[in-house]
């Protein structure tokens, strides 16, 4: 079998990235599918989570457990980096999205 030309080399590299991004993609996808029909099957949980940015009315929070992050309205006197205890208040699973409220 004859050795692959540089060019041709570099067109198959292009087209296995392309694919991989694609199938990246649906692996995050299938990932919260599955985390947010968990969330609905135990709707009272609480996670830990951390807050990391203030928006305004909102924080981001970081929830490890879900690989998730949310916004959620915290109290004044939130710092970055501080420990707050989330619940699930939503989830629309077609649209794939969760909101999350201060439990």
């Amino acid at each position: 079998m004859p050795l692959l030309s540089a060019q041709e080399i570099t067109l198959r590299i292009g087209a296995s990235e392309a694919v991989t991004g694609g199938v990246q993609k649906a692996e995050r996808l299938s990932n919260l599918h599955w985390t947010l029909v968990h969330l609905r099957r135990h709707p009272d949980r609480v996670f830990p989570a951390m807050a990391v940015e203030n928006q305004g009315r909102h924080w981001v929070v970081l929830i490890p457990e879900l690989g998730l992050e949310a916004r959620v309205n915290l109290p004044r006197g939130t710092v970055p980096d501080g420990e707050v205890t989330v619940r699930c208040a939503g989830i629309d699973l077609p649209g794939l999205e969760v909101g999350f409220v201060r439990a």
